[in-house]
């Protein structure tokens, strides 16, 4: 994400998003309501005599946005509204479709969560590849600011590793490692499959083996990518890993919570904390944000921080369950 401009007392942000999950941020943050402006294509009526024909030409168009699509499959973020303001006189609604390398300036009421979201996100987020396996499977997945199950592969369930079946289901993962073109890689699982992976990487590409970190966790498959999050590993050799951030923040919501230790839950509840100042870390769920946006505030001029834990994660679907809304405290606080 480049900023190019922030103009906070006009409540303006000029930004260009620079990848996919750029736009994928910038459709959490334009809400209906907000005004969208920049160049854009539109269809134009030329008049030549008695006859009437339409260009496409490049307009500056400012909008009031009412409908925010965000298209993966196509790289694209589409925001649908009424026309403000058009270089070209035009009038009637407009839909901006966004993509990467293009210009478009937010202007909006931002909340400080938000600025730290497009600030996080202005740092190049590595990409991460991470594989637990064991001897019967492999499965991997990419890490950005989200994370992609990739692919299954199938082992060598009752072979023996240092086998020549062993050999081809390690070599149909480097494969499968190579085709993504990752800054880091976490090879992991319960047993010795893990190790012997990474050798046999170092054996045969040494310039990938540089990127490999082996971890032990308990489990194979999605709940094991699920514990490398969890486990804190990601942040220990990335920086910035908004995923990773996530999912830390909501186990220790968790673990609070089980220990009945400085942590409130509900609106109810966490409101009376923010009201008392007691709040270190209030975690909102990304499907409740514009209900609660008040209390954000509050707590912010509070002195309070506030977290948006995005739901299409485990975690965040864990924390989802607990309505959505919860607060790691300073102090503990007695229910009245």
């Amino acid at each position: 994400m480049h900023i190019i401009q922030t103009d906070l007392k006009h409540n303006l942000v000029m930004i260009k998003p620079e990848t996919t999950n750029d736009l994928w941020l910038l459709e959490k943050m334009v809400t209906p309501g907000c005004i969208v402006s920049g160049k854009t294509l539109r269809a134009i009526k030329i008049e030549q005599g008695d006859k009437e024909t339409k260009i496409k030409k490049q307009i500056f168009i400012k909008l009031a946005a009412e409908k925010i699509e965000f298209n993966e499959a196509g790289s694209q973020l589409r925001i649908t509204g009424k026309i403000l303001e058009s270089s070209e006189g035009e009038h009637g609604y407009h839909t901006f479709e966004i993509m990467p390398e293009e210009v478009v300036t937010i202007e909006k009421e931002w909340k400080q969560y938000e600025l730290e979201r497009l600030k996080a996100a202005k740092f190049k987020h590595p990409h991460i590849l991470l594989c637990v396996l064991d001897e019967a499977e492999a499965d991997v997945a990419v890490l950005t600011e989200r994370l992609n199950h990739v692919c299954t592969v199938q082992g060598v369930s009752g072979k023996s590793l240092g086998s020549e079946s062993t050999d081809d289901y390690f070599d149909e993962i480097v494969a499968v490692l190579l085709e993504h073109a990752a800054d880091r890689i976490v090879i992991a699982g319960p047993g010795f499959a893990k190790e012997n992976m990474a050798k046999h990487i170092k054996a045969m590409n040494k310039e990938l083996a540089a990127k490999i970190t082996t971890d032990t966790v308990a489990h194979t498959g999605i709940p094991g990518i699920q514990e490398i999050l969890r486990r804190g590993t990601i942040e220990k050799i990335v920086k910035h890993s908004a995923l990773a951030e996530q999912t830390r923040l909501a186990e220790e919501f968790f673990t609070r919570v089980a220990k009945e230790e400085k942590v409130v839950y509900g609106v109810k509840q966490v409101s009376s904390a923010v009201a008392a100042g007691a709040v270190e870390t209030l975690l909102v769920s990304s499907a409740c944000v514009r209900e609660h946006e008040g209390l954000m505030k509050t707590c912010e001029q509070l002195g309070g921080i506030v977290k948006i834990i995005d739901n299409d994660h485990q975690a965040g679907e864990r924390f989802l369950q607990f309505g959505g809304i919860a607060a790691l405290l300073r102090y503990q606080i007695r229910e009245k």
